[in-house]
């Protein structure tokens, strides 16, 4: 699978990141029970921004003779576009809540908590083409996934025009993180590095990522 070919946006989901690096439970579900986030519906482009290094050229006698080329000044960022309104994406990713009564919900936007918004897991798939013609698999269905590993985002409220669907912007600021989606830590010796913002993941099945809900027994003592 190290050679594929990946058309469209199939799925996004976001989930917040806990402390130790892996997906951070929300709510209350049952001891067992597996939980994934949130999927982000109506994914029309997930897009990741990755910085030019600098470069610097050492000039003398009116012509370069050598450039240094030394790491970026930024981080990545990313922008997720959508053509379907998620509130329950929305409050997770702005760290706000959806109010209201049942026939009408509410949702704040620039709001004082820009700027505190808890960090998060984005991760978005598309079908691929395993395209190594030396492969015995070629020509079979594969799946390419990015996964933001430690980020910030904010939303662009849609715009309402003739003609047009409207479509909600998340921009991303990838930060860099020293483990993975499992919260094993990278090293040089294994992985060629010891901090990666952003992921590129390659996999015969439609990536998924979850936690699982635990219940720790503590043995009373006497």
């Amino acid at each position: 699978m190290k050679t594929t070919t990946g058309i469209g946006l199939r799925h996004v989901q976001v989930a917040l990141r806990d402390t130790d690096g892996t997906i951070k439970i929300q709510g209350s579900p049952a001891a067992g029970t597996a939980y994934a986030g949130i999927r982000i519906s109506g994914a029309l482009a997930l897009s990741v921004a990755v910085p030019d290094p600098q470069r610097v050229v050492a000039r003398g006698d009116d012509r370069p003779y050598h450039t240094f080329q030394l790491p970026p000044t930024e981080n990545p960022t990313g922008e997720l576009r959508v053509s379907k309104t998620n509130l329950d994406a929305i409050a997770l990713i702005t760290s706000t809540e959806e109010f209201g009564s049942t026939a009408v919900r509410r949702m704040g936007f620039a709001t004082d908590k820009q700027g505190e918004e808890e960090t998060l897991f984005i991760w978005g798939c598309r079908e691929a083409a395993d395209s190594d013609e030396d492969s015995v698999t070629f020509g079979e269905r594969r799946w390419q996934t990015y996964i933001f590993l430690s980020c910030k985002a904010s939303v662009r409220p849609a715009t309402m025009e003739d003609a047009a669907v409207g479509e909600f912007v998340y921009t991303l600021a990838a930060n860099p993180a020293t483990v993975d989606e499992f919260g094993a830590v990278f090293s040089t010796a294994v992985h060629g590095f010891t901090k990666a913002p952003i992921l590129m993941i390659v996999t015969k099945y439609k990536f998924f990522l979850d936690a699982l809900k635990v219940t720790v027994l503590r043995r009373s003592s006497h």
